[in-house]
């Protein structure tokens, strides 16, 4: 592993192993979100990243966090009824992340995502 990337992946591994870190990250995207005057938010990540996420999210006050079970719920309603589409639901989910991160006031990126360059 580069480098970075250890270095990147102590620190998220410590992030996750401390409630007063956890709080901290919890109130710097508040911070910046109040900069920016948004008020939504969308954690796109890995399934097993999805706990992790939620529990920042829960620190993030006067906020709106729109879980990823919304984002499914509304893909299977709108989908529901074209079988090529949901033969391949898990790339349709990937594609509406994808389409919600390029069409965001904010991107916050991890080093170890493809989706750097959104």
């Amino acid at each position: 592993m580069m480098p970075k990337k250890l270095e990147a992946k102590t620190m998220i591994e410590n992030l996750k192993s401390s409630k007063k870190l956890k709080k901290k990250f919890s109130l710097e995207i508040s911070k910046i979100m109040n900069e920016k005057n948004l008020t939504y938010f969308y954690f796109a990540s890995p399934p097993d990243e999805k706990k992790f996420l939620k529990e920042i999210s829960s620190e993030i006050n006067d906020k709106n966090f729109i879980d990823d079970k919304l984002l499914v719920n509304f893909l299977k309603n709108e989908f529901q009824n074209c079988t090529k589409i949901m033969d391949d639901f898990g790339d349709l989910i990937s594609l509406a992340e994808m389409e919600l991160s390029y069409l965001s006031n904010l991107f916050v990126f991890s080093c170890f995502s493809t989706w750097r360059f959104v």
